[in-house]
């Protein structure tokens, strides 16, 4: 019960997907974070990639990060997103 969930996950399950998918989420936070803050093809490249990678590791992780995704990129958009590395005092 006390058990951290990522190695019950691959040890116990052997669910390799979900622990595939849950490691690709950061990756996709980040590189929406980099096309929202420098919005160029080349990070919709990297962005569509990271994507195509969560729900390829698998689906019902893919469903879930794709669903706090949006819920954030729409919270960043309200906030304005600072430039990377700034803040809104220092802007």
């Amino acid at each position: 019960m006390l058990a951290p969930y990522r190695l019950v996950d691959i040890n116990v399950r052997g669910a390799l997907g979900e622990l595939a998918g849950l490691a690709v989420i950061p990756w996709v936070f980040w590189r929406f974070w980099e096309l929202m803050v420098v919005p160029s093809r080349k990070n919709i490249g990297w962005a569509g990639l990271s994507v195509f990678f969560l729900i390829l590791a698998h689906n019902a992780v893919g469903l879930m990060g794709l669903g706090m995704l949006g819920i954030w990129m729409i919270a960043m958009s309200l906030r304005g997103v600072p430039p990377c590395g700034k803040t809104q005092q220092s802007i």
